[in-house]
């Protein structure tokens, strides 16, 4: 069986080496699908625990749609569920979710990070009719989705989103800010458009909305696993994580045109719950290759397709 070369490195104080130190020493050791390879030397893939390495060497990454695919495996804090700490999300050589190279469904992953790490799921629709419209923005001023222009960060992507709502319902709107923003930012947008900060726990949050619009920040992700309603009105929306649950269709904002019969079925839901799993892990599965034995095919079938970035990483 032909071996990956693979290096593993960390160059951000925040992760302090626990993971990517157990990973080198997993991969170390007699490997039979990956060979552990020095910072000289000619890695086929590189692992990482942050950004960086994409917005030095490649920054059509973040700033972009492109279909540009690197021989980069990034793991990011997804918070959903509750395992001691947040599971980590695999990006696999980009950001675009349309453009990333499919992983296969692995059996039984769905009902384990429901069983063992605490994600609620439910595969039935939840919406208060007379409940709120929720505004969940990615990281708004700073973070790695700044840098593109079409996702649900910057201020006025979030006011063009407050109009669009306003045009098909009278539905009262609270935005949720990420957790690294600062609400005073949105101050104007709150006081021109009556909207109020939403500063619920994530269960009364859900229970309180009639619908979630999210992009690329996790809380969408949470909320349509719970059952909420997730709309996107982005033009990348293929791009994004919750591209494969979200509502596209704004006259659905008004409750009373809320059609079931077009929207996400159950199957659907399940099999978004599925899809899900495949890209998140724990920091334990993570420094135990876990992840690792599910793509070496999947990297050796789709080699030939990586930008293997000149000089990376040195």
């Amino acid at each position: 069986m032909e071996k990956v070369r693979i290096k593993v490195i960390q160059s951000c104080a925040r992760y302090k080496a626990p993971i990517s130190k157990e990973l080198r020493e997993y991969v170390k050791q007699d490997n039979e699908l990956y060979e552990f390879v020095g910072i000289k030397e000619n890695p086929l893939v590189t692992f990482s625990l942050e950004f960086k390495i994409w917005k030095k060497k490649c920054p059509k990454i973040l700033s972009s749609n492109e279909n540009i695919m690197t021989s980069c495996i990034v793991f990011d804090r997804f918070k959903i569920g509750v395992c001691g700490e947040s599971l980590r999300r695999l990006y696999f050589g980009t950001l675009s979710m349309k453009n990333t190279i499919p992983l296969p469904y692995i059996p039984g992953r769905a009902e384990k990070l429901i069983n063992e790490y605490n994600v609620k799921f439910s595969k039935k629709f939840i919406y208060d009719k007379n409940g709120i419209i929720l505004l969940c923005p990615n990281r708004h001023t700073m973070g790695w989705y700044a840098y593109n222009k079409t996702t649900l960060s910057s201020l006025q992507e979030i006011e063009r989103n407050v109009k669009l709502i306003k045009q098909h319902t009278n539905l009262p709107i609270e935005i949720r800010t990420h957790p690294k923003a600062h609400d005073w930012e949105l101050n104007n947008i709150c006081e021109k458009y009556n909207v109020k900060i939403n500063n619920d726990s994530i269960e009364v949050a859900s229970r309180r909305a009639y619908a979630v619009i999210g992009d690329r920040s996790a809380i969408g992700v949470e909320l349509a696993l719970m059952g909420n309603l997730v709309f996107n009105f982005q033009t990348d929306w293929e791009h994004t994580i919750v591209g494969k649950i979200c509502i596209r269709e704004a006259t659905f904002l008004d409750p009373t045109k809320l059609d079931l019969m077009k929207i996400p079925t159950e199957e659907d839901r399940y099999n978004y719950l599925q899809y899900i799993a495949t890209y998140a892990y724990s920091n334990d599965e993570i420094n135990k290759g876990y992840f690792l034995k599910y793509i070496h095919p999947i990297i050796l079938k789709n080699k030939d397709k990586f930008k293997v970035i000149e000089n990376q990483f040195k």
